[in-house]
C-alpha cells in the first residue's frame, strides 16, 4: 500500500536559488552557453592512465563516442591484438573484443548508468531540470589553490 502511494504522489518543480542559478548560468556559460545546451555527440580521445601504488603502470588509447542522454561507444586498447569495445544502450551493454560479442555484466551497465546520470554533461543539462531536484549554493572550497564556489543538489 505504501508503494502505491508513493507512486501517485507528484514531486515539486525543480527549485534553483538564485545564488546557485547564478553559478549553473556563468558555468554553462564558460563552457559554451548554447553549443553546450544543444550538442547531441561528444567525441574524445587520448589516453586512460592505469595508476598502482601511486605510480602510473601503464595506458591504454581510447576513442569514445556518447550520444546524449544515454548512449555511448567507447573503444581502448587501440593499435593492440585485444582491443576492446563497449557499447551501451540505455540499460543494454555489449562488448566486442577478440572473442566476438557478449553482453556487458549487469554491474557493468549499472556502473556504466549511474556514471552517465551524474556526468558533468548530464547534471547541467538534464538533471538540475528533473522535479524534486534542490540546488543551493554550498560555500567554497580551495581547488589547485584556487577558490571554488561549490553548489549542493538534492533530489
Amino acid at each position: 500500500m505504501k508503494l502505491q502511494a508513493a507512486r501517485n504522489t507528484t514531486l515539486p518543480a525543480p527549485q534553483i536559488s538564485p545564488a546557485a542559478q547564478e553559478l549553473l548560468k556563468n558555468t554553462i556559460q564558460a563552457l559554451g552557453g548554447s553549443a553546450f545546451l544543444s550538442f547531441k555527440t561528444l567525441e574524445t580521445q587520448g589516453r586512460a592512465f592505469s595508476i598502482t601504488d601511486g605510480v602510473a603502470a601503464g595506458f591504454v588509447t581510447y576513442e569514445s563516442v556518447v550520444e546524449y542522454p544515454d548512449k555511448r561507444r567507447l573503444s581502448y586498447g587501440l593499435g593492440r591484438s585485444k582491443a576492446v569495445t563497449l557499447i551501451n544502450n540505455g540499460n543494454q551493454g555489449w562488448e566486442i573484443d577478440l572473442y566476438g560479442l557478449i553482453e556487458q555484466p549487469e554491474q557493468r551497465i549499472s556502473a556504466w548508468e549511474i556514471a552517465n546520470r551524474y556526468s558533468l554533461e548530464n547534471l547541467l543539462r538534464v538533471r538540475v531540470h528533473e522535479p524534486g531536484v534542490l540546488v543551493l549554493p554550498g560555500g567554497q572550497d580551495f581547488v589547485e589553490n584556487l577558490p571554488t564556489s561549490i553548489l549542493a543538489k538534492s533530489m
